[in-house]
Protein backbone atom coordinates (compact mmCIF):
# COMPACT_ATOMS: atom_id res chain seq x y z
CA UNK A 1 0.00 0.00 0.00
CA UNK A 2 1.39 3.53 -0.72
CA UNK A 3 2.32 5.67 2.54
CA UNK A 4 0.10 8.40 1.76
CA UNK A 5 -3.10 5.60 1.63
CA UNK A 6 -1.82 3.93 4.55
CA UNK A 7 -1.98 7.50 6.28
CA UNK A 8 -5.37 8.14 4.94
CA UNK A 9 -6.74 4.36 6.39
CA UNK A 10 -4.95 5.05 9.98
CA UNK A 11 -6.09 8.30 10.15
CA UNK A 12 -10.06 7.15 9.90
CA UNK A 13 -9.67 3.90 12.14
CA UNK A 14 -8.48 6.24 15.00
CA UNK A 15 -10.79 9.45 14.46
CA UNK A 16 -12.14 10.08 18.11
CA UNK A 17 -15.26 8.35 19.54
CA UNK A 18 -17.26 11.08 19.65
CA UNK A 19 -17.58 11.96 16.25
CA UNK A 20 -18.64 8.15 16.47
CA UNK A 21 -21.62 9.05 18.56
CA UNK A 22 -22.34 12.47 17.36
CA UNK A 23 -22.88 10.63 14.26
CA UNK A 24 -25.36 8.17 15.67
CA UNK A 25 -22.15 4.73 14.87
CA UNK A 26 -21.99 3.86 18.76
CA UNK A 27 -23.96 4.33 21.69
CA UNK A 28 -23.89 3.29 25.14
CA UNK A 29 -25.23 0.78 26.64
CA UNK A 30 -27.77 2.79 28.83
CA UNK A 31 -29.33 4.14 26.11
CA UNK A 32 -30.71 0.67 24.16
CA UNK A 33 -34.63 -0.43 24.90
CA UNK A 34 -34.24 -3.49 26.51
CA UNK A 35 -36.77 -6.37 25.30
CA UNK A 36 -40.56 -7.35 27.76
CA UNK A 37 -38.89 -10.48 29.91
CA UNK A 38 -40.53 -13.70 29.45
CA UNK A 39 -43.39 -15.22 31.51
CA UNK A 40 -41.06 -17.97 33.03
CA UNK A 41 -38.45 -15.07 34.06
CA UNK A 42 -41.22 -13.34 35.21
CA UNK A 43 -42.29 -16.08 37.51
CA UNK A 44 -39.03 -17.17 38.71
CA UNK A 45 -38.01 -13.43 39.27
CA UNK A 46 -41.41 -13.24 41.27
CA UNK A 47 -40.48 -16.73 43.63
CA UNK A 48 -36.66 -15.56 44.29
CA UNK A 49 -37.49 -12.42 45.73
CA UNK A 50 -40.47 -14.18 47.92
CA UNK A 51 -37.83 -16.72 48.74
CA UNK A 52 -35.50 -13.63 49.94
CA UNK A 53 -37.67 -12.09 51.72
CA UNK A 54 -39.31 -15.27 53.34
CA UNK A 55 -36.35 -17.57 53.71
CA UNK A 56 -38.57 -19.95 55.91
CA UNK A 57 -41.53 -19.84 54.23
CA UNK A 58 -41.04 -23.32 51.67
CA UNK A 59 -41.72 -25.55 54.85
CA UNK A 60 -41.41 -29.34 53.66
CA UNK A 61 -41.46 -28.30 49.47
CA UNK A 62 -38.68 -29.22 47.13
CA UNK A 63 -35.97 -26.80 47.52
CA UNK A 64 -35.98 -24.12 45.07
CA UNK A 65 -32.51 -24.42 42.63
CA UNK A 66 -33.51 -21.22 40.57
CA UNK A 67 -35.87 -21.59 37.63
CA UNK A 68 -35.68 -25.37 36.70
CA UNK A 69 -37.98 -25.83 39.96
CA UNK A 70 -40.58 -24.39 38.48
CA UNK A 71 -40.41 -26.57 35.14
CA UNK A 72 -40.42 -29.31 37.43
CA UNK A 73 -43.26 -28.53 39.64
CA UNK A 74 -45.41 -27.50 36.43
CA UNK A 75 -44.29 -31.15 34.93
CA UNK A 76 -44.79 -33.02 38.08
CA UNK A 77 -48.53 -31.57 38.74
CA UNK A 78 -49.28 -32.19 35.10
CA UNK A 79 -48.79 -36.22 35.84
CA UNK A 80 -50.44 -36.08 38.90
CA UNK A 81 -53.54 -34.94 37.20
CA UNK A 82 -53.25 -37.47 34.44
CA UNK A 83 -52.00 -40.45 36.29
CA UNK A 84 -53.42 -39.75 39.68
CA UNK A 85 -50.48 -39.15 43.21
CA UNK A 86 -51.71 -42.24 44.24
CA UNK A 87 -51.06 -44.30 41.53
CA UNK A 88 -47.35 -43.13 40.89
CA UNK A 89 -46.33 -42.79 44.13
CA UNK A 90 -47.53 -46.66 44.44
CA UNK A 91 -45.65 -47.44 41.22
CA UNK A 92 -42.17 -45.26 42.24
CA UNK A 93 -42.30 -47.44 45.47
CA UNK A 94 -42.41 -50.05 43.13
CA UNK A 95 -39.47 -49.16 41.26
CA UNK A 96 -37.66 -48.61 44.69
CA UNK A 97 -38.06 -44.73 45.02
CA UNK A 98 -39.94 -42.69 48.07
CA UNK A 99 -42.80 -41.36 46.30
CA UNK A 100 -42.88 -40.05 42.57
CA UNK A 101 -41.51 -36.58 43.37
CA UNK A 102 -38.37 -37.91 44.64
CA UNK A 103 -37.75 -38.49 40.92
CA UNK A 104 -37.88 -35.71 39.37
CA UNK A 105 -34.83 -34.60 37.91
CA UNK A 106 -32.60 -35.47 34.44
CA UNK A 107 -31.29 -38.67 36.09
CA UNK A 108 -34.76 -39.77 36.58
CA UNK A 109 -36.11 -39.38 33.26
CA UNK A 110 -36.08 -43.05 31.85
CA UNK A 111 -37.83 -44.31 35.33
CA UNK A 112 -40.15 -41.94 35.30
CA UNK A 113 -41.15 -42.30 31.11
CA UNK A 114 -40.99 -46.12 32.41
CA UNK A 115 -44.25 -45.51 34.60
CA UNK A 116 -45.94 -43.44 32.65
CA UNK A 117 -45.52 -46.07 29.72
CA UNK A 118 -46.58 -49.29 32.04
CA UNK A 119 -49.59 -47.17 33.72
CA UNK A 120 -50.46 -45.55 30.01
CA UNK A 121 -50.39 -49.52 28.36
CA UNK A 122 -51.01 -51.93 31.44
CA UNK A 123 -52.68 -50.31 34.27
CA UNK A 124 -49.78 -50.82 36.42
CA UNK A 125 -46.03 -50.99 36.88
CA UNK A 126 -43.25 -54.01 37.26
CA UNK A 127 -39.72 -54.16 38.31
CA UNK A 128 -38.20 -54.52 35.27
CA UNK A 129 -37.74 -57.90 35.11
CA UNK A 130 -41.86 -58.87 35.24
CA UNK A 131 -41.99 -55.78 33.00
CA UNK A 132 -40.53 -56.83 30.20
CA UNK A 133 -41.90 -60.29 30.55
CA UNK A 134 -45.54 -59.08 30.75
CA UNK A 135 -44.37 -57.08 27.20
CA UNK A 136 -43.52 -59.86 25.69
CA UNK A 137 -46.80 -61.78 26.68
CA UNK A 138 -49.18 -58.57 25.99
CA UNK A 139 -47.23 -57.53 22.40
CA UNK A 140 -47.60 -61.66 21.04
CA UNK A 141 -51.18 -62.05 22.14
CA UNK A 142 -52.63 -60.60 19.00
CA UNK A 143 -50.58 -63.17 16.74
CA UNK A 144 -50.41 -66.33 18.80
CA UNK A 145 -54.17 -65.94 19.77
CA UNK A 146 -55.41 -64.61 16.76
CA UNK A 147 -57.32 -67.53 15.79
CA UNK A 148 -58.61 -68.30 19.42
CA UNK A 149 -59.87 -64.80 19.51
CA UNK A 150 -61.54 -64.85 16.19
CA UNK A 151 -63.48 -67.87 17.41
CA UNK A 152 -64.44 -66.31 20.63
CA UNK A 153 -65.74 -64.09 18.81
CA UNK A 154 -68.00 -65.90 16.24
CA UNK A 155 -69.25 -68.53 18.78
CA UNK A 156 -70.51 -65.95 20.42
CA UNK A 157 -72.78 -64.59 17.40
CA UNK A 158 -76.16 -65.25 17.07
CA UNK A 159 -75.80 -68.12 14.19
CA UNK A 160 -75.02 -70.75 13.17
CA UNK A 161 -71.00 -71.43 13.58
CA UNK A 162 -69.92 -73.16 10.32
CA UNK A 163 -66.24 -74.73 11.54
CA UNK A 164 -65.43 -75.22 7.98
CA UNK A 165 -66.14 -71.85 6.57
CA UNK A 166 -64.41 -70.49 9.55
CA UNK A 167 -61.31 -72.68 8.61
CA UNK A 168 -62.20 -71.97 4.85
CA UNK A 169 -61.98 -67.75 5.86
CA UNK A 170 -58.82 -67.83 8.04
CA UNK A 171 -56.92 -69.96 5.89
CA UNK A 172 -56.03 -73.02 7.66
CA UNK A 173 -56.35 -76.61 8.03
CA UNK A 174 -58.99 -78.15 9.56
CA UNK A 175 -56.50 -79.80 11.84
CA UNK A 176 -54.99 -76.70 12.79
CA UNK A 177 -58.38 -75.06 14.03
CA UNK A 178 -58.97 -78.32 15.86
CA UNK A 179 -55.54 -77.73 17.47
CA UNK A 180 -56.92 -73.40 18.43
CA UNK A 181 -60.28 -74.98 19.28
CA UNK A 182 -58.26 -76.85 22.33
CA UNK A 183 -55.80 -74.12 23.14
CA UNK A 184 -58.75 -71.67 23.70
CA UNK A 185 -60.42 -74.72 25.32
CA UNK A 186 -57.51 -74.78 27.90
CA UNK A 187 -56.88 -70.98 27.90
CA UNK A 188 -60.94 -70.92 29.18
CA UNK A 189 -59.91 -73.03 32.49
CA UNK A 190 -56.99 -71.20 32.66
CA UNK A 191 -58.80 -67.72 33.20
CA UNK A 192 -61.63 -69.51 35.29
CA UNK A 193 -58.46 -70.00 37.54
CA UNK A 194 -57.22 -66.06 36.99
CA UNK A 195 -60.35 -64.57 37.83
CA UNK A 196 -61.01 -66.39 41.08
CA UNK A 197 -57.16 -65.60 42.32
CA UNK A 198 -57.92 -62.04 41.08
CA UNK A 199 -60.90 -61.85 43.15
CA UNK A 200 -58.44 -62.97 45.89
CA UNK A 201 -55.81 -60.12 45.76
CA UNK A 202 -53.75 -62.77 44.09
CA UNK A 203 -51.54 -61.66 41.01
CA UNK A 204 -50.90 -63.96 37.90
CA UNK A 205 -48.27 -63.53 35.09
CA UNK A 206 -50.42 -63.92 32.60
CA UNK A 207 -54.17 -62.26 33.17
CA UNK A 208 -55.62 -63.45 29.70
CA UNK A 209 -57.21 -60.22 29.15
CA UNK A 210 -58.44 -61.08 25.85
CA UNK A 211 -60.68 -63.14 27.43
CA UNK A 212 -64.18 -61.84 28.34
CA UNK A 213 -64.43 -61.95 32.34
CA UNK A 214 -68.05 -62.75 32.12
CA UNK A 215 -68.34 -66.66 31.88
CA UNK A 216 -71.39 -66.54 29.20
CA UNK A 217 -69.22 -65.40 26.61
CA UNK A 218 -67.32 -68.50 27.08
CA UNK A 219 -69.85 -71.24 28.11
CA UNK A 220 -71.16 -70.06 24.25
CA UNK A 221 -67.46 -70.85 22.99
CA UNK A 222 -67.36 -74.34 24.27
CA UNK A 223 -70.89 -74.99 23.86
CA UNK A 224 -70.54 -74.62 20.08
CA UNK A 225 -66.74 -75.67 19.80
CA UNK A 226 -68.46 -78.57 20.85
CA UNK A 227 -71.48 -79.22 18.82
CA UNK A 228 -68.82 -78.24 15.99
CA UNK A 229 -67.09 -81.84 17.11
CA UNK A 230 -63.68 -79.93 17.86
CA UNK A 231 -63.20 -80.25 20.84
CA UNK A 232 -64.19 -82.49 24.25
CA UNK A 233 -67.01 -81.00 26.09
CA UNK A 234 -69.27 -82.24 29.12
CA UNK A 235 -71.22 -79.77 30.71
CA UNK A 236 -71.60 -82.71 33.91
CA UNK A 237 -68.02 -83.14 34.48
CA UNK A 238 -66.89 -82.94 37.95
CA UNK A 239 -64.84 -79.85 36.98
CA UNK A 240 -67.35 -77.94 35.22
CA UNK A 241 -69.89 -79.06 38.27
CA UNK A 242 -67.05 -77.69 41.07
CA UNK A 243 -67.20 -74.28 38.81
CA UNK A 244 -70.54 -74.00 38.84
CA UNK A 245 -70.68 -74.20 42.45
CA UNK A 246 -67.91 -72.24 43.19
CA UNK A 247 -66.16 -70.32 41.09
CA UNK A 248 -68.85 -68.42 38.58
CA UNK A 249 -69.10 -65.29 39.18
CA UNK A 250 -72.49 -63.97 40.77
CA UNK A 251 -74.56 -62.10 37.93
CA UNK A 252 -78.26 -60.98 37.72
CA UNK A 253 -79.39 -63.96 36.10
CA UNK A 254 -77.02 -66.46 38.15
CA UNK A 255 -76.80 -65.02 41.74
CA UNK A 256 -75.23 -68.06 42.39
CA UNK A 257 -74.84 -67.83 46.43
CA UNK A 258 -72.04 -70.23 46.84
CA UNK A 259 -69.61 -68.55 44.86
CA UNK A 260 -66.88 -68.68 46.91
CA UNK A 261 -63.47 -68.03 44.45
CA UNK A 262 -61.39 -69.58 47.97
CA UNK A 263 -62.77 -72.92 48.20
CA UNK A 264 -62.68 -72.62 44.18
CA UNK A 265 -58.78 -72.33 44.31
CA UNK A 266 -58.53 -75.22 47.57
CA UNK A 267 -60.70 -77.88 45.55
CA UNK A 268 -58.60 -77.13 42.18
CA UNK A 269 -55.44 -77.77 44.41
CA UNK A 270 -56.57 -81.33 45.69
CA UNK A 271 -58.15 -82.23 42.14
CA UNK A 272 -54.53 -81.54 40.60
CA UNK A 273 -53.21 -83.44 43.33
CA UNK A 274 -55.42 -86.05 42.41
CA UNK A 275 -54.58 -86.45 38.97
CA UNK A 276 -51.30 -86.50 39.48
CA UNK A 277 -51.37 -89.61 41.86
CA UNK A 278 -53.72 -91.69 39.21
CA UNK A 279 -51.70 -90.74 36.68
CA UNK A 280 -48.13 -91.90 37.78
CA UNK A 281 -50.19 -94.95 39.53
CA UNK A 282 -52.06 -95.62 36.20
CA UNK A 283 -48.52 -95.13 33.83
CA UNK A 284 -46.55 -97.85 36.37
CA UNK A 285 -49.78 -99.96 36.80
CA UNK A 286 -51.93 -99.30 33.04
CA UNK A 287 -54.63 -101.85 34.40
CA UNK A 288 -55.67 -100.31 37.72
CA UNK A 289 -57.31 -96.54 37.32
CA UNK A 290 -58.93 -94.35 38.99
CA UNK A 291 -61.98 -91.87 38.91
CA UNK A 292 -63.84 -89.54 41.49
CA UNK A 293 -67.25 -91.16 42.56
CA UNK A 294 -70.27 -89.50 44.73
CA UNK A 295 -70.18 -91.88 47.30
CA UNK A 296 -74.28 -91.09 47.67
CA UNK A 297 -75.17 -91.35 43.95
CA UNK A 298 -75.64 -88.27 42.13
CA UNK A 299 -78.95 -89.86 40.48
CA UNK A 300 -80.36 -90.41 44.27
CA UNK A 301 -79.12 -86.73 45.24
CA UNK A 302 -81.40 -85.48 42.20
CA UNK A 303 -84.45 -87.50 41.97
CA UNK A 304 -84.87 -88.09 46.02
CA UNK A 305 -83.44 -84.91 47.42
CA UNK A 306 -83.72 -82.75 44.26
CA UNK A 307 -80.13 -81.39 45.19
CA UNK A 308 -78.10 -77.93 44.76
CA UNK A 309 -75.21 -77.41 42.29
CA UNK A 310 -72.85 -77.32 45.24
CA UNK A 311 -74.39 -80.71 46.48
CA UNK A 312 -73.39 -82.58 43.87
CA UNK A 313 -69.69 -81.76 44.17
CA UNK A 314 -69.24 -83.97 47.35
CA UNK A 315 -67.41 -86.79 45.85
CA UNK A 316 -64.32 -89.24 47.05
CA UNK A 317 -61.31 -91.87 45.02
CA UNK A 318 -62.93 -95.45 43.86
CA UNK A 319 -61.13 -97.92 40.98
CA UNK A 320 -62.55 -97.39 37.52
CA UNK A 321 -63.81 -100.95 36.92
CA UNK A 322 -65.17 -101.18 40.90
CA UNK A 323 -67.26 -97.72 40.51
CA UNK A 324 -68.75 -99.03 36.90
CA UNK A 325 -69.68 -102.31 37.76
CA UNK A 326 -69.95 -103.31 41.25
CA UNK A 327 -70.78 -99.97 43.09
CA UNK A 328 -72.96 -98.80 40.20
CA UNK A 329 -75.36 -101.84 40.91
CA UNK A 330 -75.32 -101.02 44.53
CA UNK A 331 -75.93 -97.54 44.54
CA UNK A 332 -78.87 -98.55 41.88
CA UNK A 333 -80.50 -100.62 43.73
CA UNK A 334 -80.09 -99.09 47.20
CA UNK A 335 -82.10 -96.00 44.93
CA UNK A 336 -84.80 -98.28 44.19
CA UNK A 337 -84.92 -99.24 47.44
CA UNK A 338 -85.44 -95.93 48.83
CA UNK A 339 -87.89 -95.09 46.21
CA UNK A 340 -90.72 -98.31 46.82
CA UNK A 341 -89.95 -97.60 50.64
CA UNK A 342 -88.66 -101.29 51.13
CA UNK A 343 -86.49 -100.87 54.15
CA UNK A 344 -85.48 -104.67 53.96
CA UNK A 345 -83.86 -104.34 50.55
CA UNK A 346 -81.90 -101.10 51.29
CA UNK A 347 -80.89 -102.32 55.18
CA UNK A 348 -79.62 -105.23 53.15
CA UNK A 349 -77.43 -103.17 50.98
CA UNK A 350 -76.54 -101.24 53.96
CA UNK A 351 -74.83 -103.92 54.92
CA UNK A 352 -73.13 -105.57 52.18
CA UNK A 353 -71.60 -101.90 52.05
CA UNK A 354 -70.25 -102.15 55.55
CA UNK A 355 -69.06 -105.63 55.12
CA UNK A 356 -67.11 -104.42 52.11
CA UNK A 357 -65.89 -100.80 53.28
CA UNK A 358 -67.73 -99.32 50.65
CA UNK A 359 -68.93 -96.15 50.76
CA UNK A 360 -72.49 -95.35 49.58
CA UNK A 361 -73.63 -92.52 51.84
CA UNK A 362 -76.69 -92.79 53.90
CA UNK A 363 -80.44 -91.97 53.88
CA UNK A 364 -83.28 -91.98 56.36
CA UNK A 365 -85.28 -94.72 56.64
CA UNK A 366 -88.00 -92.51 55.76
CA UNK A 367 -85.84 -90.61 53.00
CA UNK A 368 -85.88 -87.21 54.60
CA UNK A 369 -82.77 -86.59 55.41
CA UNK A 370 -79.29 -88.05 53.88
CA UNK A 371 -75.34 -88.31 54.80
CA UNK A 372 -73.04 -87.61 51.66
CA UNK A 373 -70.36 -89.56 52.88
CA UNK A 374 -67.72 -87.84 52.44
CA UNK A 375 -66.54 -84.40 53.05
CA UNK A 376 -65.90 -81.63 51.08
CA UNK A 377 -63.53 -82.13 48.38
CA UNK A 378 -61.19 -79.38 49.85
CA UNK A 379 -60.60 -80.60 53.10
CA UNK A 380 -59.88 -84.77 51.96
CA UNK A 381 -56.40 -85.53 52.69
CA UNK A 382 -56.08 -86.93 48.45
CA UNK A 383 -52.79 -88.83 49.36
CA UNK A 384 -55.23 -90.62 52.25
CA UNK A 385 -57.92 -91.25 50.24
CA UNK A 386 -55.90 -92.42 47.62
CA UNK A 387 -54.50 -95.11 49.95
CA UNK A 388 -57.74 -96.13 51.08
CA UNK A 389 -59.20 -96.66 47.91
CA UNK A 390 -56.15 -98.84 47.42
CA UNK A 391 -56.53 -100.86 49.91
CA UNK A 392 -60.38 -101.08 49.35
CA UNK A 393 -60.42 -102.56 46.16
CA UNK A 394 -56.91 -104.89 47.23
CA UNK A 395 -58.99 -106.45 50.17
CA UNK A 396 -61.96 -107.09 48.05
CA UNK A 397 -59.72 -108.56 45.37
CA UNK A 398 -59.04 -111.41 47.75
CA UNK A 399 -62.08 -111.63 50.01
CA UNK A 400 -64.85 -110.17 47.66
CA UNK A 401 -65.80 -114.04 46.28
CA UNK A 402 -65.57 -115.76 49.79
CA UNK A 403 -67.81 -113.22 51.30
CA UNK A 404 -70.38 -114.06 48.25
CA UNK A 405 -70.43 -117.93 48.85
CA UNK A 406 -70.77 -117.25 52.59
CA UNK A 407 -73.86 -114.12 52.10
CA UNK A 408 -75.95 -115.90 48.94
CA UNK A 409 -78.96 -114.75 50.68
CA UNK A 410 -78.10 -111.12 51.49
CA UNK A 411 -77.33 -110.56 47.65
CA UNK A 412 -80.81 -111.93 46.38
CA UNK A 413 -82.48 -109.75 49.40
CA UNK A 414 -80.59 -107.03 48.20
CA UNK A 415 -81.40 -107.30 44.10
CA UNK A 416 -77.13 -107.57 43.51
CA UNK A 417 -76.00 -109.92 40.76
CA UNK A 418 -72.34 -111.08 42.82
CA UNK A 419 -70.84 -112.06 39.31
CA UNK A 420 -68.78 -108.99 38.78
CA UNK A 421 -65.10 -108.79 37.77
CA UNK A 422 -63.06 -106.78 40.52
CA UNK A 423 -59.69 -105.87 39.41
CA UNK A 424 -56.91 -107.45 41.58
CA UNK A 425 -54.55 -105.78 43.42
CA UNK A 426 -51.71 -107.97 44.89
CA UNK A 427 -49.35 -107.55 47.83
CA UNK A 428 -46.22 -106.18 45.12
CA UNK A 429 -48.81 -103.66 43.36
CA UNK A 430 -50.09 -102.69 46.80
CA UNK A 431 -46.58 -101.55 47.86
CA UNK A 432 -45.41 -100.39 44.62
CA UNK A 433 -48.47 -97.95 44.36
CA UNK A 434 -48.21 -96.68 48.75
CA UNK A 435 -44.41 -95.53 47.03
CA UNK A 436 -45.88 -93.82 44.58
CA UNK A 437 -48.16 -92.01 46.82
CA UNK A 438 -45.28 -91.49 49.52
CA UNK A 439 -42.91 -89.60 46.53
CA UNK A 440 -45.28 -87.21 45.16
CA UNK A 441 -44.34 -84.04 46.66
CA UNK A 442 -40.82 -85.24 47.11
CA UNK A 443 -39.59 -83.87 43.92
CA UNK A 444 -41.94 -85.86 41.65
CA UNK A 445 -42.03 -85.69 38.14
CA UNK A 446 -45.26 -86.74 37.12
CA UNK A 447 -45.78 -85.35 33.16
CA UNK A 448 -42.01 -86.40 33.08
CA UNK A 449 -40.86 -90.15 33.83
CA UNK A 450 -39.44 -89.34 36.82
CA UNK A 451 -41.29 -90.27 40.79
CA UNK A 452 -38.14 -90.43 43.44
CA UNK A 453 -38.22 -94.06 45.30
CA UNK A 454 -37.87 -94.63 49.04
CA UNK A 455 -34.52 -95.41 49.32
CA UNK A 456 -31.06 -96.24 47.79
CA UNK A 457 -31.94 -100.25 47.48
CA UNK A 458 -35.00 -99.89 45.72
CA UNK A 459 -33.10 -98.03 43.23
CA UNK A 460 -30.08 -100.06 42.67
CA UNK A 461 -33.16 -103.22 42.29
CA UNK A 462 -34.29 -101.18 39.80
CA UNK A 463 -30.66 -100.85 37.78
CA UNK A 464 -30.05 -104.48 37.66
CA UNK A 465 -33.47 -105.28 36.32
CA UNK A 466 -33.31 -102.66 33.73
CA UNK A 467 -29.83 -104.12 32.55
CA UNK A 468 -31.55 -107.98 32.31
CA UNK A 469 -34.52 -106.83 30.67
CA UNK A 470 -32.65 -104.86 28.11
CA UNK A 471 -30.30 -107.65 27.52
CA UNK A 472 -33.05 -109.74 26.57
CA UNK A 473 -34.97 -107.49 24.26
CA UNK A 474 -31.63 -106.04 22.52
CA UNK A 475 -31.26 -102.87 24.15
CA UNK A 476 -28.29 -101.30 24.63
CA UNK A 477 -28.64 -98.91 28.06
CA UNK A 478 -26.29 -95.95 28.41
CA UNK A 479 -25.43 -93.84 31.78
CA UNK A 480 -28.15 -91.98 31.27
CA UNK A 481 -30.88 -94.68 31.19
CA UNK A 482 -29.47 -96.65 34.17
CA UNK A 483 -29.20 -92.90 36.00
CA UNK A 484 -32.94 -92.71 35.63
CA UNK A 485 -34.03 -95.96 36.45
CA UNK A 486 -31.47 -95.47 39.90
CA UNK A 487 -33.49 -92.23 40.31
CA UNK A 488 -37.60 -93.23 39.90
CA UNK A 489 -36.73 -96.96 41.30
CA UNK A 490 -38.65 -98.36 38.16
CA UNK A 491 -36.64 -100.74 35.50
CA UNK A 492 -39.09 -99.68 32.53
CA UNK A 493 -37.81 -95.83 32.68
CA UNK A 494 -34.92 -97.23 31.19
CA UNK A 495 -36.28 -99.42 29.34
CA UNK A 496 -38.94 -96.77 27.70
CA UNK A 497 -36.08 -94.16 26.91
CA UNK A 498 -33.60 -96.79 25.06
CA UNK A 499 -36.69 -97.76 22.86
CA UNK A 500 -37.22 -94.10 22.08
CA UNK A 501 -33.50 -93.58 20.89
CA UNK A 502 -33.90 -96.72 18.68
CA UNK A 503 -37.27 -97.19 17.50
CA UNK A 504 -38.76 -93.39 16.02
CA UNK A 505 -42.49 -94.77 15.64
CA UNK A 506 -42.10 -95.88 19.43
CA UNK A 507 -40.83 -92.27 20.35
CA UNK A 508 -43.64 -90.34 18.47
CA UNK A 509 -46.32 -92.33 20.54
CA UNK A 510 -44.70 -92.02 23.50
CA UNK A 511 -44.33 -88.28 23.12
CA UNK A 512 -47.73 -87.82 22.91
CA UNK A 513 -48.68 -89.72 25.50
CA UNK A 514 -46.03 -87.80 27.54
CA UNK A 515 -48.28 -84.50 25.76
CA UNK A 516 -52.14 -85.27 27.14
CA UNK A 517 -50.26 -85.89 30.43
CA UNK A 518 -48.52 -82.49 30.77
CA UNK A 519 -50.17 -79.76 33.41
CA UNK A 520 -49.87 -76.02 32.71
CA UNK A 521 -48.22 -74.72 35.81
CA UNK A 522 -49.32 -71.19 37.48
CA UNK A 523 -47.58 -69.20 39.35
CA UNK A 524 -48.30 -69.85 43.13
CA UNK A 525 -47.17 -73.14 44.27
CA UNK A 526 -50.12 -75.83 44.57
CA UNK A 527 -52.63 -73.84 42.60
CA UNK A 528 -51.69 -75.66 39.22
CA UNK A 529 -54.64 -75.79 36.80
CA UNK A 530 -54.50 -79.25 34.92
CA UNK A 531 -55.87 -77.72 31.17
CA UNK A 532 -56.73 -79.92 29.11
CA UNK A 533 -56.55 -82.46 30.96
CA UNK A 534 -59.26 -81.69 33.18
CA UNK A 535 -61.71 -83.51 30.23
CA UNK A 536 -59.72 -86.35 29.19
CA UNK A 537 -60.54 -87.45 33.07
CA UNK A 538 -62.77 -90.45 33.51
CA UNK A 539 -65.24 -89.14 35.96
CA UNK A 540 -68.42 -91.15 36.47
CA UNK A 541 -71.97 -89.53 36.62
Amino acid sequence: MRPDKQKQMMSYLTRPARELIETGQLKFASDLVNPDPRKDVIEIDAINSFMKRNPRADGGRIEFDAGGDVVRLKALQADYDKFGKKELNKAAKTLGFEDYSSMMGEKNRNFRNKIKTELTEFGSVLPEKESRSRSRVEKRIPKEQAIQIKLLEETNKKKFFDPKAFAKENKISMATLKDKAKRLQTNIYKKRMVDSKTALGIETKDKLKWIPKESKFSDNALTKLWKSKLITYDRNRIDNIFFDAFGRKPTKTNPNPTYNPKKFLAIKKNLNEYRQLRNAINKRYPKINFELDHPLSKSTLNKVFNATTDQLTRVNILEADLNNGFKDSLSLQYEKAIESKNLTKKKAVEKITRDLKLNIGKVSDDATNFKYGVKEFQKLNIKNEMNKAIQTQADLSSNFKSYVKENPDLFKTAGINPNVNITPIGKRELTGMQKIIGGIGKGAKIAGKVIRPLGVGFGVNAVKNAIGQADDQGLQLNFLDKAMAFDSGDAEVALNNARRRVDPEFAAQERAKDLAQMTDNFEEVGLDDIGMQEYTEDYKI
